[in-house]
């Protein structure tokens, strides 16, 4: 088994998740189409909703003298009416005076006058009056007009015009909307409409009735000229309709365009953790990291053209030259739509850790991408009072951050400059400070929390497959200090020493021969369950080293033991050098498995399996096609040599199994009851092969066939209850024990 560099690795990692993608032709054009064909109501929008092109804007003069446009708003609209009064505080005749000509000014109903503010304020909220003037509580004893005037008017905190399911504010925190667009706001509304309303609200007359009427009494004039309110005119611009909603309706598409291809990376990955094929890929030599790499170069290609096409789609100019997206510059938002790829595809490793079984993954995944897209639609009503830390906290959630990116990319494109490399890090207005720049680094960074999470719940939960660490193991010197080799068969050639009870059932050790496996006081336990107990036996090169036992002797979870897939309660066993408690991935660099059940990829053919194998295990060039050949004509499969391994018959997928074990000239090789569900033809032609093969290797082969055991077996090791009950050849086992071995 010649040693295999981890870029070759990769390149065969890549070449496997290649040819699976390529025989689900559905699937990969469902993933590659599905984020255009959603991004495609997006163009329908666009091609239905044409932006139009408006002349400058003005607006007339409007009169600020009067309520008649607050008390026709509330006519108009069946509102509750109001007790059309002025209140204030405190109690004084100059202050009288000011109020009194302010109100008749108004053709209001009256005034009334409080002792203090507070008084005053229980009257407001009591009565649905129209506003109260705060004056300062020291001017109480004033005696003449003060130079310096100021006051505060009390309004209701909503607006009282509004027609809206939530009731609006005067937003007096906020210069700007959270999302506007270009052109004048509320367009068609001479005084600017609501939000904020000063005019319709009659907050604007009660302010200039209360400082016409101090400046009257001041200066004793009546002649002071009058003020009028003007809209400021807007130049020409582009008026698109459609943006608003685009705002809202983008982020949705996005996660929908992005649904599936999710489900089917976390359905494919936990599927090779659930079939045991990727412990039975690290068994032979393969690192995690470079499985979860070629994993991520596979994704992010098909992610990658889908995203592409999304910018694509959004970039795609219509009439008098508007897009979905007309101002942004098309390589930031791609780049924007890769960084969120980057992210999903971590978040997606991260799920298909925490999942054994593919068809429980699939059937969750779509609902898990709506919870993490809830964050959003909750923060999105709220988004002008969240924080920057708040927003940056919520960011570290991949679709939350998808959302909040599409709502400031809409809020640029609203300004008329769209989202460029130039104000990448600028917030949309001064009211706000979060950037797309800030969400494109907190998406990168969790994806490296994302897959920080994968990684080490890959450790601790290798699902029902794997040997699990403790919850610490990165806090441990071990982790980061690497780990010692037991002390190993160059040590002992002949093996460790074995103290029997019952030596008279064990044929001596042969002398001279290389010890590939010893297997040193062994144990597991599965709760009060004493699965094998005590296991000790040393397994020769060039031999084949069966373990006999009826179902439930301990033989199966003793090969699980030896490939890592269980922990050892105690003991221990060293193979090749390496001991499987210390250093079970130098075992497994000499390692080829075979397992009770077909460890197969569905869509692989039978000849892609072994070209995969002897890659892996450090053939190259004709070496590969000569192994494959060789393996297909001693199994008798020509005729199946490209046919997907899902299509085989159990007999056929068993021999195919032994023969990815066998490939690449592997030097320790476990067959965990190779031949069951055989016919009687097809074992002896399994029993050929392995006959065949065993020079140069260690082979250990369990089974609970006497007739097996009896051809194959050159030493045989009877287990019962989990114990080593005798060892020896067959000759000597039936000299012992006579034809009634077990």
């Amino acid at each position: 088994m010649t040693y295999v560099n981890s870029w070759d690795k990769f390149k065969l990692l890549l070449w496997k998740n290649w040819i699976l993608q390529w025989n689900n032709k559905w699937q990969l054009i469902l993933e590659l189409l599905l984020p255009g064909l959603f991004s495609s109501l997006m163009v329908l929008l666009r091609a239905l909703v044409f932006a139009e092109p408006k002349s400058i804007t003005d607006y007339p003069l409007l009169n600020i003298s009067n309520l008649d446009l607050f008390n026709n708003n509330l006519e108009l609209l069946h509102l509750a009416p109001v007790q059309m009064k002025l209140l204030y505080s405190p109690i004084n005749p100059i202050l009288n005076n000011i109020i009194q000509e302010a109100a008749n000014s108004l053709d209001l109903d009256g005034f009334e006058g409080f002792p203090d503010s507070t008084a005053m304020e229980e009257a407001l909220i009591d009565n649905n009056i129209l506003a109260g003037i705060q004056f300062s509580e020291s001017w109480s004893d004033m005696k003449t007009y003060p130079e310096k005037f100021s006051y505060s008017i009390r309004f209701p905190s909503e607006l009282r015009t509004s027609v809206s399911d939530r009731q609006q504010t005067w937003l007096t925190t906020k210069l700007f909307l959270p999302f506007d667009i270009s052109g004048p706001r509320n367009m068609n509304s001479t005084d600017g409409g609501l939000p904020v309303g000063y005019l319709r609200e009659g907050f604007l007359p009660v302010q200039h009735a209360v400082s016409m009427a101090y400046m009257k009494l001041l200066t004793d004039q009546n002649d002071i000229p009058e003020v009028y309110m003007q809209r400021y005119p807007y130049p020409e611009h582009i008026f698109d309709p459609l943006l608003q909603g685009l705002a809202k309706m983008m982020p949705f598409i996005i996660l929908m365009s992005f649904i599936y291809p999710c489900t089917c990376i976390v359905k494919s990955i936990t599927a090779e953790k659930e079939k045991q094929l990727k412990e039975v890929m690290k068994i032979m030599g393969l690192d995690s990291w470079i499985h979860w790499t070629a994993w991520f170069v596979r994704c992010f290609i098909t992610l990658g053209i889908s995203a592409a096409s999304i910018v694509i789609l959004m970039k795609v100019e219509f009439s008098d030259d508007v897009a979905v997206l007309t101002y942004t510059d098309w390589s930031v938002f791609l780049i924007f739509m890769w960084t969120y790829v980057i992210t999903t595809i971590c978040f997606c490793f991260m799920l298909a850790t925490m999942f054994s079984r593919a068809s429980t993954a699939s059937a969750v995944v779509g609902l898990i991408c709506f919870i993490v897209f809830l964050p959003f639609s909750i923060a999105e009503s709220r988004y002008s009072d969240l924080s920057l830390g708040s927003k940056l906290v919520l960011s570290l959630i991949s679709n939350t951050a998808m959302g909040f990116g599409f709502q400031l990319i809409m809020g640029h494109e609203g300004n008329g400059e769209g989202l460029q490399w130039s104000n990448l890090f600028e917030p949309i207005n001064v009211d706000d400070d979060f950037t797309v720049g800030y969400i494109m680094l907190m998406m990168l960074t969790s994806a490296v929390i994302y897959m920080l999470i994968c990684l080490y719940v890959e450790q601790i939960f290798p699902g029902n497959f794997g040997v699990p660490r403790k919850w610490n193991f990165p806090f441990t010197a071990q982790f980061w200090c690497g780990e010692k080799d037991y002390a190993g068969v160059e040590d002992m050639p002949n093996g460790v020493h074995i103290t029997r009870k019952n030596s008279e059932a064990f044929e001596l050790e042969p002398s001279g021969k290389h010890v590939g496996i010893q297997v040193k006081n062994l144990k597991k336990t599965f709760g009060p369950k004493l699965a094998v107990n005590g296991l000790s036996v040393n397994m020769y090169e060039d031999d084949i080293t069966v373990l006999l036992g009826h179902n439930g002797a301990g033989k199966t979870t003793t090969i699980s033991m030896l490939t890592g897939m269980f922990p050892p309660s105690s003991g221990t066993a060293i193979i090749n050098g390496s001991d499987i408690r210390t250093n079970l991935d130098g075992a497994r660099m000499s390692m080829g498995v075979c397992p009770q059940h077909n460890v197969l990829f569905d869509d692989l053919t039978v000849a892609d399996h072994l070209k995969f194998f002897s890659r892996l295990k450090g053939l190259r060039g004709d070496a590969i096609e000569k192994e494959v050949n060789k393996y297909l004509k001693m199994i008798e499969l020509e005729d199946k040599r490209n046919v997907a391994s899902k299509k085989l018959s159990g007999g056929m997928k068993r021999k195919l199994s032994v023969c990815c074990a066998l490939c690449g000239d592997t030097k320790v090789v476990l067959f965990d009851e190779p031949s069951s569900g055989m016919d009687p033809g097809a074992r002896r032609q399994l029993w050929n092969l392995m006959q065949a093969e065993k020079a140069g290797r260690t082979i250990l082969l369990t089974t609970h066939f006497m007739d097996e055991a009896d051809v194959l077996g050159d030493r045989i090791a009877i287990m019962c209850d989990g114990e080593l009950k005798c060892c020896g050849t067959s000759f000597f086992l039936k000299k012992k024990f006579g034809s009634n071995m077990c």
